[in-house]
Parts: structure tokens; sequence; C-alpha cells
């Protein structure tokens, strides 16, 4: 952990990650690694390719089961849970690569999202909060997701996120592969999900546009988490210094 006092967290904590273990196979991505969101933050999780920021978001979500430790979502032990089960209890995960349904309309893969039972009814509300958070969307709702452009591909995959209401949204890797007006334009959008009661976990290798939008960041190297704090702290972090700029 990062040498200096850290500053203090306030909001009831949603998500618990406790000392978990993950292998694929022989190779071991993640040692006994532990991290909190709190209700309300945006949390960034950094660092270099393959040190187990994807890895960490699978577990949390249900895609992979942890070797040793547990996981704890809104007071619930979650880690031996099917991925599938998830999203009822509020959580939602938005993969790296978009995944849009390309032949579907841009309506009927928002409506994909809405299939936990506890938000069907709701439908029709989450849509126009999409639609008013994404306006591009709402015009080009009867289009197919495969004609739209790669920024409005990743709203539509994020607004599908959006449609299961959930408690905790993990995001990976949201902006990779978009043009830079477009991803000032996205994090600006992210740090409005707030206003609609939702608290983010996002993955993010655009270290200077997620550390105006995180409250908390963790930085991970080799499996292991290797400190944590406020990003006004991360500049004289020696761990980061060291993953990130080689001195």
């Amino acid at each position: 952990m990062a040498e200096h006092a850290h500053a203090r967290r306030e909001g009831a904590l949603l998500l618990s990650v406790q000392n978990i273990d993950v292998s694929y196979g022989e190779v071991q991505v993640l040692r006994d690694c532990s991290l909190e969101v709190r209700q309300g933050e945006i949390v960034a999780l950094f660092g270099g390719n393959g040190a187990g920021k994807t890895t960490m978001l699978r577990a949390v979500s249900g895609l992979i089961r942890p070797g040793a430790g547990q996981i704890v979502f809104d007071g619930r032990v979650i880690s031996g849970m099917e991925a599938h089960q998830l999203p009822e209890l509020g959580l939602a995960h938005v993969p790296e690569g978009r995944h849009v349904f390309p032949q579907m309309t841009v309506q009927e893969n928002l409506e994909m999202g809405a299939y936990a039972p506890r938000v069907r009814a709701h439908k029709r509300e989450n849509m126009a909060a999409v639609f008013e958070l994404f306006p591009a969307l709402k015009e080009r709702r009867k289009a197919a997701a495969g004609v739209l452009s790669g920024g409005q591909q990743q709203m539509l995959a994020i607004g599908r996120g959006l449609m299961a209401e959930p408690k905790l949204l993990l995001l990976d890797e949201p902006s990779l592969g978009l043009a830079p007006t477009i991803v000032a334009a996205l994090f600006e959008t992210i740090s409005k999900t707030r206003a609609l009661g939702v608290t983010v976990l996002l993955v993010e290798q655009n270290l200077w546009e997620s550390m105006e939008i995180a409250d908390w960041y963790y930085l991970i190297a080799t499996g292991e988490i290797v400190s944590d704090d406020v990003p006004e702290r991360l500049r004289e972090d020696q761990a980061f210094r060291r993953v990130y700029l080689g001195v």
C-alpha cells in the first residue's frame, strides 16, 4: 500500500473483495487481492497489460471463481454464485470490446439489458433515462447496432448495462479504440451515471481522464494490489511511478 496516511472514504460499503486468488489452469493471475467500493463512488483500477485488471472484474461478476478468498456485494457473499444470478442483485458488467448485437436495433439491444425480473416493469423509464444520458442513441433507436460508430456502440453497451438498474456497474476499458474527442464525452457521461444512483468500478488504460472522474484508485501489478488512495496522490505514488513511468 502507499506509504502516506490514507484519505477517509465516505458511503456504505457496497463491494468487498477479500484476499482472492484467481488462476487460469497453472497460471496464477491474482494473488491475495483485496479492494473495496463504497456506495456512490467511481473507483478506478489501474495497471499495466496483463496485470490482472480484467480478471478482477470477471471474478466480481461471477465469470470466473476465485480459488481462495471471498467477494461480498451489498452484504451478501457472491463468490460462489453464477454470473447470470448477479444482475438480479444489482450488478452489471460491461466487458471490453462492446459486444452489441449487430443485427438488432439500438432499442432492441437496450431491451436485452432489462431481462432481470426485478427491472422488467421499469423498462420504459430506464430507457428514457439512458436516452437522456446518450442523446445520440435516441436519434438512432431504430438503426441496427452494427451500423453505429465505435463511440456509439460503446454508449449502447453502457446503456444496456444501465437498463439493468445496477447498484454497481463494472466497466472494462470503455475508451479502448475511441477517438480522443469521443473519449472526453464518454468519461463525462460515466461521471453522470452517479446521478442515477449507480456506483462504478472502472478498468481503464486512459489514466488522466480516469483520474479526473475517480474518487479512489487501486493499482495492480503482476496480480497484486500495490497501492490505493485518492487519485490526486497518484502522481507521487512510488509504485505507480515504477509500473507506469519506469522510474
